[in-house]
């Protein structure tokens, strides 16, 4: 079961959910995947900070495409899958909001952000996994 999510309700949709796994185009058999911050940076545009994107950033310009996967915190909810294009962008200056959970988290001083351009993205389960009645 899938539920289409547009640009402007990702942010909305992202603020549900904690750390990100990015999945980058495999370069070998498996890709490596890394747990990455993400924040919304306009409609369809996600940032993540370059120093959890590394492996990501040296696929590119290359190879461009990459998969975030978000867990639901509640067992039975809605797994959150954004399908992106990347490029490497340089940080502004003064860039320190990062949050998780609500919290602000230190990232250290960034010289390169990923910029993710939101291809699709939706919320999915498996529809026996409704919470029992």
């Amino acid at each position: 079961m899938s539920i289409r999510v547009t640009p402007a309700e990702l942010p909305g949709k992202l603020s549900e959910y904690g750390p990100g796994i990015l999945v980058p185009t495999p370069e070998r058999d498996f890709p490596r995947v890394h747990e990455v911050l993400v924040r919304p940076a306009g409609e369809g545009v996600l940032e993540v900070p370059g120093s959890m994107a590394g492996p990501a950033l040296r696929r590119l310009p290359a190879d461009d495409h990459m998969t975030l996967v978000f867990q639901p915190r509640d067992p039975h909810g809605w797994v959150l899958l954004v399908d992106a294009h990347g490029a490497a962008v340089a940080a502004p200056a003064a860039d320190g909001d990062w949050f998780c959970d609500g919290d602000r988290v230190d990232v250290g001083k960034q010289t390169t952000l990923l910029r993710l351009t939101v291809a699709s993205a939706m919320l999915h389960r498996a529809g026996e996994l409704k919470p029992a009645s």
